[in-house]
């Protein structure tokens, strides 16, 4: 999910589209509707993840602490605000059986944050 995003609005978007509220059942043209308009945000999604230059768009959190330089506490410390604050996408793998891998920040929206919350330029 996009940082910034207001995830109500896209439920919103969503319910409209597929008619809640208006009918119990969901019509043929509804859920072509509401799967085309999830088709278009999951490309949007995989679009904007694809990083610019080739880089590696998300990390998990060692990895971010090694690009970062940050201590196990203070990245998590950071990580957490970011999320309360729905300003950093996530992704969380599954295998084939269900089992959630790692999660996985985007490395953007955390260079973003800390750059506007000043946090680039302090002793890690």
């Amino acid at each position: 999910m996009s940082a910034g995003v207001d995830v109500d609005e896209e439920k919103a978007i969503l319910s409209r589209l597929l008619g809640a509220g208006t009918s119990p059942v969901s019509t043929p043209e509804m859920l072509a509707a509401g799967l085309q308009w999830v088709l278009t945000m999951v490309r949007k999604e995989l679009e904007e993840s694809s990083g610019a230059g080739g880089g590696c768009s998300y990390l998990t959190f060692s990895k971010l602490r090694q690009r970062f330089g940050y201590s196990k506490e203070r990245m998590s410390s950071y990580l957490r605000r970011m999320r309360a604050e729905n300003k950093v996408r996530i992704i969380q793998p599954t295998d084939e059986n269900g089992k959630k891998g790692d999660c996985r920040y985007h490395v953007g929206d955390v260079e973003s944050w800390m750059l506007i919350a000043g946090h680039g330029q302090e002793k890690r």
